[in-house]
């Protein structure tokens, strides 16, 4: 187990927290990398924009994508530790 600084029992074994933090870093990278591509996409289309209203639907759009993203990456990795935390701490009543 990991060592907590208050003596209190970290509810992950250290060999699972690692794979967890292999496995958080992946799915960071992950959305990163989709992120840049889609701020690459609308960089683009504000190039192509023929006017105004079409440069605000533009922006309006991605910002709205990126939040519905970063609320939905959130969610992921929040599940991602939860899982980890109920599997150790059930690992560790064993």
């Amino acid at each position: 187990m990991a060592w907590d600084e208050n003596t209190a029992r970290f509810p992950v074994p250290a060999g699972d927290l690692l794979t967890v933090i292999s496995a958080m870093n992946s799915q960071i990278f992950d959305f990163t990398a989709a992120r840049f591509k889609e701020d690459m996409q609308t960089r683009h289309d504000l190039l192509q924009a023929k006017g105004v209203a079409e440069v605000q639907q533009i922006q309006t759009r991605f910002v709205q994508k990126a939040m519905d993203d970063n609320a939905a990456q959130a969610a992921r990795l929040m599940e991602m530790t939860g899982s980890a935390v109920l599997t150790g701490a059930a690992k560790a009543r064993v």
